[in-house]
């Protein structure tokens, strides 16, 4: 009895992974990593999403995955995103909470703290793809603590 049990449960927590795991409306979701030495400003980072299969509506986020060390408060980006084919381009400057005032780093995690950033909200038809640049806007040329910048798109239902 005891093992039919078990084995129900198990059963009942692997379907339940997968229904949690199978979140459809995420149609891109990729990190880079930043240069060991840091993130210069001359140094953007593009992404060019795969083609979309269905019309919709479509959010855009930032990602960003920073560690505790870190020297400031706030990180300031700029942001392009152009959905191909096409030429308009839609610009963002963002200024990000990366710590606390009292220095705790922001966002979740352990070693490195991630964070999402609602960029835009656009319409896309099947076939669009988007090309989204960010370039850090910081007065230091090269910044550590700054590991992972990422895009992650959703359509929204």
């Amino acid at each position: 009895m005891s093992t039919t049990i078990n084995r129900h449960i198990v059963i009942l927590l692997v379907a339940v992974c997968l229904f949690i795991s199978c979140d459809n409306s995420i149609v891109y979701h990729q990190f880079q990593h930043t240069a060991q030495e840091g993130w210069d400003a001359r140094d953007s980072i593009t992404f060019v999403t795969d083609t979309v299969r269905e019309d919709g509506t479509y959010t855009t986020y930032l990602c960003l995955r920073a560690s505790a060390d870190y020297p400031f408060q706030n990180l300031c980006v700029v942001t392009k995103q152009t959905p191909l084919p096409g030429s308009i381009t839609t610009s963002r400057w963002l200024n990000i909470r990366i710590k606390e005032p009292d220095g705790q780093p922001d966002g979740n995690g352990t070693v490195l703290y991630t964070q999402e950033i609602p960029l835009h909200t656009m319409q896309l038809k099947q076939g669009d793809s988007l090309r989204i640049v960010v370039a850090q806007h910081m007065k230091r040329e090269v910044i550590q603590g700054i590991k992972d910048v990422g895009v992650k798109v959703i359509r929204n239902r």
